[in-house]
């Protein structure tokens, strides 16, 4: 596991290129790749969303989750995005509090 995520952070590693982006939409996640977008559908069994305080968590696998940092995403855009993941992924969308 190790060396899988080591090789995986250096093939995101950006090297002061663009910003990495995703689009979400209601089917699921476009995912750019070379000159266009693949969709990675919420449809998925695996596919699963945690709303945690300050970030969205969207866990596709074990291996692959995206973290999405509120700060990142405009206030209604957040509405939109939550009221998205809880349409599509119903039972696999969970809003986690903070607990102390």
């Amino acid at each position: 596991p190790a060396r899988h995520i080591k090789s995986a952070s250096e093939a995101a590693d950006l090297n002061g290129e663009e910003p990495y982006r995703i689009e979400i939409c209601p089917q699921g996640l476009l995912m750019p790749k070379d000159n266009a977008r693949y969709l990675v559908g919420f449809d998925r069994p695996a596919v699963r969303a945690a709303e945690l305080p300050d970030m969205y968590l969207i866990i596709m696998s074990r291996e692959k989750l995206f973290a999405l940092p509120k700060r990142c995403i405009p206030p209604a855009d957040q509405q939109e995005l939550e009221r998205m993941l809880r349409e599509a992924l119903a039972p696999r969308y969970e809003r986690v509090e903070n607990r102390q």
